[in-house]
């Protein structure tokens, strides 16, 4: 049901005013309604959103092939890359998502697909490939404001052999139309809601991420500091009170828009309620920074979960009765229990320490193959596509974390064919490096031992 999520324009709108909707829409980046539209106009109202779900099915075939060719990139080897695409092909999880009416799917495709595109533009050097790898960032910063401007900065960094190719007229040409869109957007919101940003409703996801911890005992000797100035947050829970409810507090502004007079997240007094919360939150982590702490390593731990396990999948778990080892076999859920006794949080899943082992043996072989090519005075592309892949994985963990506590497992489905492939390709390593060798190493001693003197 496409109105069940907060976090798309109601179909009603959607159908009757499109384009006046996404120009005034504050709560989200425009990405996914137009992900909508398009499908309401390829389909027409009576097949929508039923269409959205056969896009999801499509674009989970490109994810699976993306999957193989970033695996085949770094690791060389079809056999290899033929499990990547495997566990992403039979990942519960991609078949979960595919059923789930939100910008999930759209944005694993353009996390994968920009990966791809970097991938050919570092290796052949053309300059389309370059063009489409920003076509497809813009998208993504476009699609989820989690991926913010600083992620679009940062993730250019890894194409810098293929833009520094360019003339430097191109280069800034370039530079320019990869920023244009999304700072458009942000300079949007500012003029019309007065936040640069692409979702107005950062402020309250961080204020419930930083009070998770919160007991009456905590909120009472914080109260006098954030009551006189911001009353309302001590009293409606962010996320849980319809708009109309803060009216008592002032917010009561009107608006002609439709989609802003609605009594939901696309309020047009949810702005300046959220930037209440925002500002309320960053006061409690001066005032309580270890409560704070804990919210942010259990975000990590829910981080950690299985994407599949997230709560809004659950009707259709059922469906999918092979998710159980993916959360026994590969994630090891079954030992969280084991160390979450003994911590004020939960680990979620044994990823907990996987995570920050395959980031830093990510970041060892990116070392090594940089080495390895400046010894030999060649250019290797694979250190830049695994770093850029190292980035992504590494940026939506720690700013899920900080920002988030519950729905984190939902963030990591987007990279998690990029830990697998990196996964894949370190267990490569320790296989040829230690494993494959033994059998060999065996006979040469055993023989070794045969022509010692006096046997």
């Amino acid at each position: 049901m496409w109105d069940f999520f907060w976090q798309a324009i109601p179909k009603a709108d959607l159908i009757a005013r499109p384009w006046q909707s996404i120009w005034r829409l504050h709560a989200q980046p425009p990405g996914y309604q137009l992900w909508g539209l398009f499908w309401l106009a390829l389909g027409g109202p009576e097949r929508f959103p039923a269409n959205v779900q056969i896009g999801h099915v499509l674009l989970g075939g490109l994810v699976t092939a993306f999957s193989w060719k970033l695996a085949h990139a770094l690791t060389g080897s079809r056999a290899w890359a033929t499990l990547a695409g495997l566990l992403t092909a039979l990942n519960p999880s991609l078949f979960l998502y595919e059923g789930y009416l939100i910008y999930e799917m759209l944005v694993i495709a353009l996390v994968t697909g920009a990966g791809v595109a970097l991938w050919r533009t570092l290796r052949e050097g053309r300059t389309r490939w370059l063009v489409l790898y920003c076509a497809l960032l813009n998208l993504l910063v476009l699609t989820r404001s989690l991926y913010h401007l600083v992620f679009l900065a940062a993730a250019l960094a890894p194409a810098w052999p293929a833009l520094r190719r360019l003339r430097p007229w191109g280069r800034v040409l370039l530079l320019a139309g990869t920023f244009a869109l999304p700072v458009a957007w942000y300079g949007k919101n500012y003029c019309q809601y007065g936040f640069f940003g692409a979702s107005s409703w950062f402020g309250m996801g961080l204020f419930k991420t930083v009070s998770t911890y919160y007991l009456q005992p905590d909120w009472e000797a914080v109260e006098p500091a954030i009551r006189p100035d911001y009353p309302y947050v001590l009293d409606k829970y962010a996320y849980q009170h319809a708009i109309a409810e803060y009216e008592a507090y002032g917010f009561d502004r009107e608006s002609e828009v439709p989609l802003l007079s609605r009594n939901n997240l696309h309020n047009i007094n949810v702005p300046a309620i959220s930037a209440g919360y925002g500002a309320a939150a960053l006061k409690l982590i001066r005032l309580r920074p270890a409560l704070y702490l804990l919210a942010v390593l259990d975000g990590y731990g829910s981080f950690c979960r299985t994407p599949g396990t997230f709560v809004h999948l659950s009707v259709n778990w059922e469906q999918a009765p092979w998710l159980p080892v993916y959360r026994e076999a590969i994630y090891g859920e079954w030992l969280e229990s084991e160390f979450s006794v003994h911590l004020p949080f939960s680990i979620g899943s044994m990823m907990f320490f996987y995570f920050p082992a395959l980031m830093l043996g990510g970041c060892a072989t990116v070392g090594y193959w940089r080495r390895r090519a400046r010894a030999r005075g060649l250019f290797d592309p694979r250190p830049w596509l695994l770093g850029w892949m190292v980035l992504v994985c590494v940026y939506v963990a720690i700013i899920g974390s900080l920002f988030e506590n519950g729905e984190n497992m939902r963030f990591r489905f987007a990279t998690e064919p990029l830990t697998f492939a990196i996964g894949l390709l370190l267990i490569r390593g320790g296989w040829r490096r230690w494993l494959r060798p033994w059998p060999g190493r065996l006979r040469q001693s055993r023989g070794a031992a045969r022509r010692r003197p006096g046997r």
